[in-house]
């Protein structure tokens, strides 16, 4: 049985529930992941810390190299099978997880579950591409929030395992995460069978020919530039609260806590009018503005005094997860108002791999230049942000990239 709050978000029954329903379980088996690893390979099985960093560096540079070739798979052979694969060789590469004794072991299953989850998003991607035409923004929208639902839970679960200590406790929550992907991927066998595409008549399509589509690529790339400011909320901001602001230290997780929240409850609302090219444009010019406003008054908390930083930084939050929000459907609008329709799962791994590379790269973007730079860096940063948000708005105006063409 589902709650009433767990159904709010999930919708109707049908199709667009079966997929949002997967995608709860894979985000909650995520969110326990994350919370028990680095504990469980470094303190139960004895892999130096530094080995479990590098197999996750490892991981995420195999994870950034699938993108574009799994979401080729998923426009040759389908998505729903592309999807329903790659669902399943996760949930096997997480129970693998449990048998790593070694920084090799662990980098191999890390990477293998990264190949798999890069192809599950292209291929997601392309299935509400497809599937869910006239709502597709929408859709993403409501996956966001059903994932950071689904983070949180899983965060929970894993919060439990850390609890009770015992290495047994760690591997069953791994297990946990592999049994949730596993029931992710019987869901996704009841999504729409979606004809592949295939590449049309043999020899009329470039290989790869999202590579060849400049104007995607850029977009693409001023994408995963405006994705730094990932890194203002999730590292900059707490080593500012803590560091250089009168706020108490408590104030990093009540932030951290409105931002999901406020993200599964609004994201859906805030992606409206994000659908086409110019809308999608519009939101993220938005976003870019309101980062800036963000950036000021996260920069001017650090002169503020008790409770006035507290406001100060409560606002700023506030004003950074709406921008948050708002960067993120005008990114789905416009990447798939510029992708053609018979290589949605092409481009789709494209730009999230770019999205993805951005995030990645996130975390030294706040440390150089915002943290480093003080209440100057906060601006510039703000600044920066702004512009390349206004950058991407020439980059969506001559209409839908089309496919690149071997020449005759």
């Amino acid at each position: 049985m589902l709650t009433p709050v767990v159904r709010h978000f999930l919708g109707p029954a049908g199709p667009a529930r079966r997929l949002l329903s997967a995608a709860l379980l894979e985000a909650a088996g995520t969110g326990c992941l994350l919370t028990v690893s680095v504990v469980y390979f470094h303190g139960s099985v004895g892999i130096p810390a530094g080995a479990v960093g590098m197999a996750l560096f490892v991981s995420g540079a195999v994870a950034l190299a699938a993108g574009v070739p799994t979401g080729m798979l998923a426009d040759r052979f389908g998505p729903r099978r592309v999807l329903v694969g790659a669902l399943l060789a996760q949930a096997a590469a997480m129970a693998a997880l449990v048998l790593a004794t070694s920084a090799c072991t662990l980098a191999a299953g890390l990477s293998a579950a990264a190949i798999a989850e890069r192809a599950a998003y292209a291929a997601r991607g392309a299935l509400m591409a497809e599937a869910f035409r006239a709502d597709r923004v929408a859709s993403r929208a409501r996956m966001r929030a059903v994932g950071n639902l689904g983070m949180v839970a899983g965060g929970a679960v894993g919060g439990l395992a850390l609890h009770a200590g015992s290495a047994t406790a760690l591997r069953a929550a791994i297990l946990l995460n592999a049994v949730g992907f596993a029931a992710s991927a019987v869901l996704a066998r009841k999504l729409p069978a979606l004809a592949p595409k295939g590449g049309g008549p043999a020899g009329e399509r470039a290989p790869a020919p999202v590579l060849k589509d400049r104007r995607f690529l850029a977009l693409t790339a001023v994408n995963a530039a405006v994705c730094l400011h990932y890194g203002l909320f999730e590292v900059a901001m707490p080593l500012w609260v803590v560091e250089h602001t009168a706020a108490p230290r408590w104030l990093v997780s009540v932030l951290v806590m409105a931002n999901t929240g406020l993200v599964v409850v609004l994201q859906v609302r805030l992606s409206r009018g994000s659908d086409d090219a110019p809308g999608g444009a519009r939101s993220i010019r938005r976003a870019g503005l309101l980062l800036l406003v963000a950036c000021v008054g996260f920069g001017w908390a650090g002169r503020l005094p008790g409770w006035a930083a507290v406001l100060a930084m409560l606002t700023a939050g506030t004003v950074y997860t709406v921008a948050e929000m708002l960067q993120a459907a005008g990114s789905w609008g416009v990447s798939y108002a510029l992708s053609p329709e018979d290589q949605h799962g092409e481009y789709q791994g494209a730009f999230g791999t770019g999205a993805a590379a951005g995030t990645a790269l996130a975390p030294v973007f706040a440390t150089e230049l915002v943290l480093r730079g003080e209440g100057l860096g906060w601006i510039a940063a703000g600044a920066l942000l702004y512009a390349l948000c206004l950058a991407l708005t020439p980059l969506t105006r001559t209409g839908r990239s089309e496919p690149a063409r071997v020449p005759a």
